[in-house]
């Protein structure tokens, strides 16, 4: 098969750039790596620039399509980014186009697909964008776009339960199917032990949707563990920025800044333990990079992907965000031999679970299904 796949952000992460990258186009590096592995043929559609920008292609072609910057501001998506799309995707001829993430794209990618011909699958990539928080993320006229992308769409792929019952409630009869994130980096076979972990890591960008005013109280009230931060700081909302400056005033607490994916590695690999307190995710990412280092999770029940951490044991769930001290200082003051059984845990879990050619080939088998 012939998958092409539209992606802005994608080309930076090939590169391992200190630019800022999306979980989708975390994800989506990854989905690369399985499809073509499993004998297929992978194109990113993207900006104008990117084939002599991405150093490292492999079996990827690099499809280039818009210059994101030419046009009038409020109308360069209709004119000339509708035409350049249609033409790059036109030229291309893949069986399926994919995007992810809650843009106006997904509007436009899927009327693009609709006049070649082509099937639109869309990737579901957080739960807030299948129920009525999305207006907290986006803008309306992003919002109608969307959502008329998502309506339209021939397939989509969720990435949990929650995601599968709440698209299934508005469209019965689309075609719709849970396949969980897939993980193609390397795993750690001999993970280290808990005796040279150092901190609590916590991992995200400083949006309101992160919750890092529940960070900011973990770590006040465990002044006596170390944690360390790492993300980007961004415009925010108030009571997040209120409570950045709490934590940079902590002596436990330090900023790391963001990260590239391979300094991300090493970050995670000494870490006792992740702590996540957004209010919301999809399938996030970080738990995948952290359980392949042998890292266990700490977040609450607002994010616990299919129940799948209390399944495997791979952390700790919290019923509210005024538990998660209790369980940070649990994991902190665990027997090392039991650490050390929950961390080996947490390997074999990526490794049978989230292998990248095996979702690749449930994916495929998928599609299949729909075309006989």
């Amino acid at each position: 098969m012939k998958f092409l796949y539209f992606s802005l952000e994608l080309p930076a992460l090939l590169n391992d750039s200190r630019e800022f990258v999306g979980g989708a186009a975390v994800q989506w590096k990854s989905w690369i790596s399985g499809i073509t592995g499993a004998g297929h043929r992978f194109g990113l559609l993207t900006w104008k620039g990117a084939n002599s920008f991405v150093k490292k292609k492999d079996n990827l072609d690099i499809v280039e399509s818009i210059d994101p910057k030419r046009g009038i501001k409020n109308l360069r998506l209709f004119y000339p980014q509708f035409f350049q799309l249609f033409k790059a995707i036109k030229s291309y001829k893949p069986d399926f186009v994919i995007q992810s993430s809650a843009t106006a794209y997904t509007g436009i990618l899927m009327l693009v697909s609709k006049i070649l011909g082509i099937p639109f699958i869309h990737r579901i990539a957080s739960d807030v964008h299948v129920d009525n928080r999305l207006s907290t993320l986006i803008s309306s006229k992003e919002i109608h776009l969307y959502k008329f992308g998502v309506k339209y769409s021939d397939i989509i792929l969720t990435q949990n339960n929650y995601q599968y019952k709440e698209l299934k409630k508005k469209y019965p009869e689309k075609n719709i199917t849970i396949i969980h994130n897939p993980y193609a980096n390397d795993y750690s076979d001999k993970p280290l032990p808990r005796a040279n972990r150092q901190y609590i890591a916590w991992v995200g960008n400083f949006r309101r949707i992160k919750n890092v005013m529940s960070l900011a109280d973990v770590a006040e009230k465990l002044d006596f563990i170390d944690f360390k931060i790492a993300g980007v700081e961004s415009i925010a909302d108030k009571e997040t920025q209120e409570a950045v400056k709490k934590l940079k005033n902590l002596k436990n607490v330090e900023f790391v800044g963001y990260l590239t994916r391979t300094e991300l590695k090493t970050f995670l690999s000494k870490a006792i333990a992740v702590l996540n307190t957004s209010f919301t995710e999809g399938f996030s990412n970080t738990f995948l990079e952290a359980w392949s280092l042998g890292v266990p999770v700490i977040t609450t029940k607002n994010v616990n992907p299919d129940e799948l951490i209390e399944k495997y044991n791979l952390g700790f769930v919290a019923d509210s965000y005024s538990y998660l001290p209790e369980l940070v200082k649990k994991i902190n003051d665990l027997e090392f031999n039991l650490y050390n059984e929950m961390s080996i845990r947490c390997v074999d879990y990526v490794k049978t679970n989230h292998d990248p050619k095996f979702l690749a080939d449930k994916l495929v088998e998928y599609l299949k299904s729909l075309i006989k």
